[in-house]
């Protein structure tokens, strides 16, 4: 048996019963499948198993069931992949967890309201007088139960008076954590970069094609361990500020990936461009801060796959999946084959989609609503044919901050309807935010970039799973509680073939119109 949880030992005692809900926050009460999630995982850890994965669908309350973990564990961290529920975790009083962020997000009120990460560089004395990012960071390494993101947990280097390691590392949305790993050591080096460090230039001539073969590679890995070195060398001089910062990241993720024993590279215009093909090693310098890990998500998809992608052995994990306590008749999936969205055949579907989707606009006046795009190419096709009939009504958003700014948007609107990109994920439109959605393609990965089409050659299982996931977090964007309802429509012919890798609760709702 693996060791125990530490300081868990009089909890996860042998014992015929145990009452799981006096580990829920007190102000909540546990449901059913709740209690039995909880008592499951309490089983779980005691036997010896270090990994759980919990399916919990929209609505099922996965958050309580965290705190209730972290009860059972007497301490432990919350993470997401995606910040913005870092931010709800932290904003729940139900849950109270102490939360950081990243450096330059705090307004230093020492300095007058210069973001920390600023007034770091540029005063000696910040960390002596901070009033807000250094408490905050102090405050979370030395709380019981604290809430942070990925990056954090994986780079911060805990003080000597950290609780850590922990009992328990929860994972939230899970199923992206591989992807969110493998980000963090993808880097573009360029030439300017190269210039700026004093180093000698990469040699593109060894490249074959666009991606490097292996004897490239192992090039390609010298001339970087190299680079890695000059970058270590030139910082010696570098003052202290952004600049600097930036090409100890850049160090960070060539890092990263050198060591990931399993990573391409490939030229784009100028540049060098360099990924991890796997998550494996970065996940064991994550999982090292804590005895247990809990993943939760609304689905994991192929459960297998997601463990094995992470070098995880199934022995070492157990596995609940909650079924779904919304109505089917409240979470509607239409599904109807208007053709192939497929820019290689010349998106036969196109003229049908945006069709329906003013057929849809005609039906619904009064309602918001949103519309999955894709890509900002199939954005900017959606907004210009609806805005001819429906002019103000019709929604968009640029990137970066104004992504939330166009959700506002949509919460401020009598009757409008966002063209979205990239918010399949972390967006919560409840009740009349939001009663329809609707998918104008199917969220493929883009395999004109050379990792996606690297690991679709090697797992078409990987992309069709991935793209699965990423329909049923779409649409559960709009269907938030018990009394909730909205309508997702999907039209693009490519879905069919994804249809026995959804999960069994999100096909009760699936209507094939024909």
């Amino acid at each position: 048996m693996n060791r125990p949880l530490n300081g868990c030992l009089t909890i996860l005692s042998i014992q015929e019963k145990t009452e799981v809900d006096k580990f829920f926050p007190p102000t909540l009460k546990a449901h059913e499948r709740q209690s039995e999630a909880v008592e499951n995982i309490r089983l779980a850890f005691h036997e010896g198993k270090r990994f759980f994965v919990l399916e919990g669908p929209t609505g099922f309350g996965k958050s309580a069931v965290a705190k209730a973990a972290l009860n059972i564990c007497q301490n432990g961290f919350i993470t997401s992949p995606i910040n913005t529920l870092v931010n709800q975790y932290a904003q729940d009083e139900h849950l109270e967890l102490t939360e950081v962020r990243g450096q330059s997000t705090y307004s230093c009120r020492a300095f007058n309201n210069a973001d920390c990460e600023k007034a770091n560089d540029l005063f000696q004395d910040h960390n002596a007088k901070c009033k807000d990012y250094v408490p905050a960071r102090d405050n979370f390494w030395a709380a019981q139960h604290s809430v942070t993101n990925v990056h954090f947990l994986c780079y911060a280097p805990p003080p000597d008076a950290a609780v850590f390691p922990r009992g328990l590392l929860v994972v939230d949305e899970a199923h992206n954590l591989e992807n969110i790993l493998i980000k963090m050591g993808r880097r573009a080096v360029t030439p300017k970069q190269i210039r700026d460090i004093g180093a000698r230039p990469f040699d593109f001539q060894i490249a074959e094609k666009q991606l490097f073969n292996r004897q490239n590679r192992d090039q390609a890995a010298e001339w970087l361990k190299y680079f890695e070195s000059a970058i270590t060398y030139a910082l010696k001089d570098f003052p202290d500020g952004k600049a600097k910062r930036d090409y100890e990241s850049l160090r960070q993720g060539i890092n990263l990936t050198l060591n990931c024993g399993d990573w391409i590279a490939w030229k784009e215009k100028a540049n060098l461009m360099i990924t991890p093909m796997s998550a494996v090693r970065a996940a064991k310098r994550l999982f090292r801060c804590a005895d247990r890990v809990l993943f939760m998500s609304a689905t994991i998809g192929n459960v297998q796959l997601f463990l094995q992608n992470l070098g995880i052995k199934e022995k070492d994990a157990a596995i609940y999946k909650a079924p779904c306590n919304f109505k089917a008749e409240n979470r509607k999936i239409i599904y109807r084959n208007l053709g192939s969205m497929s820019k290689k055949i010349g998106q036969p579907g196109l003229a049908g989609m945006l069709e329906e989707c003013s057929r849809i606009l005609r039906e619904r006046p009064e309602e918001r609503g949103l519309i999955h795009c894709h890509s900002r190419e199939l954005q900017q096709i959606v907004i210009q044919h609806l805005r001819r009939e429906f002019f103000d009504r019709i929604l968009t958003h640029h990137a970066g901050n104004d992504r939330d700014a166009g959700v506002a948007r949509l919460r401020n609107s009598r009757n409008g309807v966002l063209c979205a990109v990239a918010m399949t994920e972390g967006l919560d439109l409840r009740d009349d935010e939001a009663r329809f959605c609707i998918f104008a393609k199917v969220p493929w990965p883009d395999a004109n970039d050379p990792y996606i089409a690297e690991r679709r050659l090697r797992s078409q299982e990987w992309y069709k799973n991935t793209t699965a996931m990423a329909i049923v977090q779409g649409s559960g964007r709009v269907v938030r509680n018990e009394i909730d309802y909205a309508d997702t429509f999907i039209f693009d012919s490519s879905f069919r073939m994804l249809l026995p890798l959804f999960p069994k609760w999100w096909k009760e709702a699936l209507q094939i119109i024909t």
